[in-house]
Protein backbone atom coordinates (compact mmCIF):
# COMPACT_ATOMS: atom_id res chain seq x y z
CA UNK A 1 0.00 0.00 0.00
CA UNK A 2 1.07 3.55 -0.66
CA UNK A 3 1.00 5.30 3.31
CA UNK A 4 3.15 9.12 1.67
CA UNK A 5 4.36 10.25 -1.15
CA UNK A 6 8.08 10.98 -1.50
CA UNK A 7 8.29 14.33 -3.59
CA UNK A 8 11.84 13.22 -3.78
CA UNK A 9 11.53 9.94 -5.32
CA UNK A 10 8.70 11.02 -8.10
CA UNK A 11 8.82 9.70 -11.82
CA UNK A 12 7.33 11.23 -14.40
CA UNK A 13 4.96 9.29 -16.68
CA UNK A 14 6.65 10.17 -19.51
CA UNK A 15 10.23 10.04 -20.97
CA UNK A 16 10.36 10.28 -24.52
CA UNK A 17 9.84 12.34 -26.62
CA UNK A 18 10.85 14.73 -23.93
CA UNK A 19 7.62 17.54 -24.08
CA UNK A 20 10.09 20.00 -22.31
CA UNK A 21 12.13 20.26 -26.17
CA UNK A 22 8.82 19.93 -27.85
CA UNK A 23 7.74 23.04 -26.18
CA UNK A 24 10.86 24.87 -26.18
CA UNK A 25 11.08 24.24 -29.82
CA UNK A 26 6.73 25.61 -30.40
CA UNK A 27 7.23 28.38 -28.10
CA UNK A 28 10.10 29.51 -30.64
CA UNK A 29 8.49 28.97 -33.53
CA UNK A 30 5.40 30.60 -32.30
CA UNK A 31 7.61 34.03 -31.67
CA UNK A 32 9.38 33.72 -34.86
CA UNK A 33 8.25 37.13 -36.44
CA UNK A 34 8.47 38.92 -33.11
CA UNK A 35 11.41 41.30 -33.13
CA UNK A 36 12.35 41.62 -29.12
CA UNK A 37 10.12 38.47 -27.60
CA UNK A 38 12.01 35.88 -30.23
CA UNK A 39 15.57 36.29 -28.74
CA UNK A 40 14.57 36.62 -25.00
CA UNK A 41 12.56 33.49 -25.69
CA UNK A 42 15.17 31.28 -28.14
CA UNK A 43 17.75 31.89 -24.90
CA UNK A 44 15.57 30.74 -22.23
CA UNK A 45 14.15 27.95 -24.67
CA UNK A 46 17.98 26.94 -25.18
CA UNK A 47 18.51 27.01 -21.70
CA UNK A 48 15.75 24.74 -20.78
CA UNK A 49 16.90 22.39 -24.16
CA UNK A 50 20.65 22.15 -22.86
CA UNK A 51 19.54 21.74 -18.85
CA UNK A 52 16.67 18.67 -19.84
CA UNK A 53 18.69 15.60 -19.68
CA UNK A 54 20.58 17.27 -16.48
CA UNK A 55 17.69 18.14 -14.51
CA UNK A 56 14.68 17.31 -16.18
CA UNK A 57 15.17 13.54 -15.88
CA UNK A 58 15.06 12.81 -19.63
CA UNK A 59 18.12 11.17 -21.41
CA UNK A 60 19.47 12.67 -24.90
CA UNK A 61 17.26 10.92 -27.05
CA UNK A 62 14.55 11.66 -25.49
CA UNK A 63 15.12 15.25 -26.10
CA UNK A 64 15.77 14.99 -29.63
CA UNK A 65 12.88 12.76 -29.66
CA UNK A 66 11.29 15.56 -28.91
CA UNK A 67 12.70 18.34 -31.24
CA UNK A 68 12.31 15.76 -34.06
CA UNK A 69 8.55 15.68 -33.10
CA UNK A 70 7.69 18.90 -33.27
CA UNK A 71 10.37 19.93 -36.25
CA UNK A 72 7.46 16.93 -38.59
CA UNK A 73 4.74 18.71 -37.28
CA UNK A 74 5.26 22.14 -38.41
CA UNK A 75 6.49 20.49 -41.35
CA UNK A 76 3.08 18.65 -41.62
CA UNK A 77 1.24 22.39 -40.49
CA UNK A 78 2.97 24.04 -43.53
CA UNK A 79 2.19 21.32 -45.76
CA UNK A 80 -1.85 21.55 -45.25
CA UNK A 81 -1.21 25.36 -45.02
CA UNK A 82 -0.50 25.39 -48.69
CA UNK A 83 -3.49 22.97 -49.54
CA UNK A 84 -5.92 25.14 -47.61
CA UNK A 85 -6.27 28.06 -50.34
CA UNK A 86 -7.13 25.21 -52.97
CA UNK A 87 -10.02 24.52 -50.30
CA UNK A 88 -11.03 27.82 -49.63
CA UNK A 89 -11.65 28.39 -53.58
CA UNK A 90 -13.71 25.49 -53.31
CA UNK A 91 -15.71 26.09 -50.37
CA UNK A 92 -15.36 30.16 -50.00
CA UNK A 93 -16.66 31.49 -46.57
CA UNK A 94 -19.22 34.31 -46.50
CA UNK A 95 -18.21 37.65 -45.79
CA UNK A 96 -18.23 38.91 -42.63
CA UNK A 97 -20.47 41.59 -43.06
CA UNK A 98 -23.14 39.08 -44.52
CA UNK A 99 -22.87 37.18 -41.45
CA UNK A 100 -23.48 39.58 -38.88
CA UNK A 101 -27.70 40.23 -38.07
Amino acid sequence: RLHEIALDRMQGLISIPSLHAAMAVLLVHAVRGTKFVLPVLATLNLAMLVSTPIDGGHYFVDVVAGVLLVVVLIALGRRRAVRLPDAARLAPVAKLEAMSP
